[in-house]
């Protein structure tokens, strides 16, 4: 479907009327400058190299739970993302949370944050 008018109105999109969108692989290393790459590893984590992939290390100084699903380079700095939050960095190592929501804000986001906090702890398996 597209829509041309702000999604007031919607009609099926032609086959050559279609956007393309770019698919991210977050297990690719992404370059944020000559020296220093990052991706999502197999098992959830944020990791950078400064030597092209032939080592790497954990990146995730300053995240609450620290599991990663995508990270993207932007000119405003790395933007990585995952259960517990979205975060930013200037050089990979050291994160900043970005306040998505107000910090007073009940309801849904409160409720998403301390089940993904209680799965990550172990407080809720996977059967409940």
């Amino acid at each position: 479907m597209i829509s041309r008018d702000g999604g007031l109105s919607w009609r099926p999109a032609a086959e050559n009327d279609k956007p393309e969108f770019k698919s991210l692989n977050f297990k690719e290393w992404q370059r944020v400058s000559d020296k220093l790459a990052v991706r999502v590893n197999e098992a959830g984590e944020l990791v950078r190299t400064t030597d092209d992939g032939k080592t790497c290390l954990p990146c995730m100084n300053g995240w609450r739970i620290p599991r990663a699903s995508s990270v993207f380079i932007t000119p405003w700095g790395v933007i990585a993302s995952g259960p517990g939050g979205c975060y930013r960095s200037k050089d990979g190592d050291k994160w900043t949370e970005l306040k998505l929501w107000r910090e007073e804000e009940t309801g849904a986001a409160d409720f998403l944050l301390a089940y993904w906090m209680g799965r990550y702890y172990g407080f809720i398996t996977k059967g409940e």
